[in-house]
């Protein structure tokens, strides 16, 4: 009798009631908008304690803006897929570079400020070199190297072309410039930090290459290099805090 009571109170009519078999046609229908009603207050409950003072409707709106960007990023790779990896490459190395300044060095903590120097440089050597040339030799890459009916060994192909030759050839041409544009010693840089870098450089970057190179597309693959890169930087800053050896920030796909 109770549970009649309450379907009568949530808008049952008797004429539902009295036919039996419409009895949980008749429930769900008179407590499914109590339901939805439960259900989107926890929904906006969960979202306001994940995402603390931002609410719920601007989540949706950077998602939907973060989508548009990246799609206006997409359209415009497919037409001019060189000034897209170089205006791409350009900001994130020169983001990397200030990671590395003040989250690894700790520029500010020891008084020393930001050195907008350096970050151009960096800005300059990703957008002019690194970013186009990338975009060029991993189109190369999937031209060149092609081993039908074995996929991961055609993978396991480009990625040890790309560690022997590219990274190897891209570490030498950074450190020279960057020694160049700062006035030191292209010799010295060289002799320091060169195999000590490519050392660094394989412990990680054949393992992201196989992945970028399997599942990412083409246009997207140097995107993806520059984006690993910022978290390399990341797990160096973290290293650094434990204490111990301090690790060296390293150029993306060394």
């Amino acid at each position: 009798m109770e549970l009649l009571e309450i379907l009568i109170k949530f808008g049952a009519s008797d004429r539902q009631l009295r036919n039996k078999h419409n009895l949980l046609t008749c429930i769900f229908t008179t407590t499914s908008p109590l339901l939805h009603h439960i259900a989107r207050i926890t929904r906006r409950t969960f979202h306001r304690t994940a995402l603390s003072e931002l609410h719920y409707q601007d989540y949706q709106h950077l998602l939907r803006s973060t989508a548009t960007m990246f799609a206006a990023y997409r359209a415009f790779a497919i037409r001019r897929p060189l000034v897209a990896a170089g205006a791409s490459t350009a900001v994130l190395f020169a983001t990397g570079d200030a990671m590395a300044q003040h989250a690894v060095e700790g520029n500010f903590s020891k008084g020393k400020g930001h050195d907008f120097g350096r970050t151009a440089r960096m800005a300059l050597y990703g957008g002019a070199v690194f970013g186009p040339i990338a975009t060029k030799w991993f189109g190369a890459l999937q031209k060149k190297i092609v081993i039908p009916g074995k996929p991961n060994l055609e993978i396991v192909a480009r990625v040890a072309a790309d560690q022997t030759i590219f990274a190897t050839c891209n570490l030498f041409v950074f450190l020279s410039s960057m020694a160049i544009m700062e006035g030191s010693d292209p010799q010295k840089k060289l002799e320091s930090t060169y195999f000590k870098a490519l050392q660094k450089n394989w412990m990680i970057w054949p393992l992201v290459q196989f992945v970028n190179f399997k599942y990412v597309p083409l246009g997207h693959r140097v995107l993806v290099v520059n984006i690993v890169s910022l978290g390399w930087n990341c797990y160096m800053s973290f290293l650094n805090s434990q204490g111990g050896e301090q690790y060296e920030v390293l150029p993306p796909d060394v």
